[in-house]
C-alpha cells in the first residue's frame, strides 16, 4: 500500500515535471564559488535528496543481503534473493521517478524537500514490508 501510494505520487510529480518542460540535461555539480574568496566561514552547505534516498535504498538492500548469505552452505538464501529482487526493481522505479521529479521538488523550495523526504520514507517503510510479508 505505501509503495503503491508513494509511487502514484512520485509518478505524478514526474508528469508534472515533464509537462512544465523541466530539462535534465542541466543537472549536475555548481563547480562556481558562492561568495568572495578568502573569507573565513563563508561556504554553503546543501544536501542533495535524491542522493540520500539513492544511498538508504542501497544500504537497506545490502543489508538484508549480507543477512541473508549462508556461511556454511553455498548460495544466497531465499530471502536475500528476494531482498535483491524487490530492492532493486522498486528502487531502480524511485530512483528514475526522482530523477524526473527533481526540477519540480527543487522549485518548491522547502516544501518540496520535506514532501520528498515524506515519500522516501513511506516508501522505504513499504519496501520493507514488501520483502518480509510471507509469500
Amino acid at each position: 500500500m505505501l509503495i503503491a501510494v508513494s509511487l502514484g505520487v512520485m509518478l505524478i510529480l514526474t508528469i508534472f515535471s515533464v509537462v512544465a518542460g523541466a530539462s535534465w540535461f542541466s543537472l549536475g555539480v555548481n563547480s562556481s564559488l558562492a561568495g568572495p574568496e578568502g573569507m573565513a566561514g563563508a561556504g554553503g552547505f546543501s544536501i542533495d535528496p535524491i542522493s540520500g534516498a539513492t544511498g538508504i535504498i542501497i544500504v537497506i538492500v545490502a543489508l538484508g543481503v549480507i543477512f541473508g548469505l549462508r556461511f556454511f552452505s553455498s548460495g544466497l538464501s531465499d530471502t536475500s534473493i528476494r531482498t535483491l529482487i524487490i530492492g532493486l526493481s522498486y528502487g531502480s522505479l524511485w530512483i528514475l521517478f526522482s530523477v524526473f521529479a527533481q526540477p519540480l521538488l527543487s522549485d518548491i523550495l522547502i516544501f518540496g524537500s520535506l514532501i520528498y523526504i515524506t515519500l522516501t520514507i513511506a516508501f522505504t517503510i513499504g519496501v520493507i514490508q514488501k520483502i518480509t510479508q510471507s509469500t
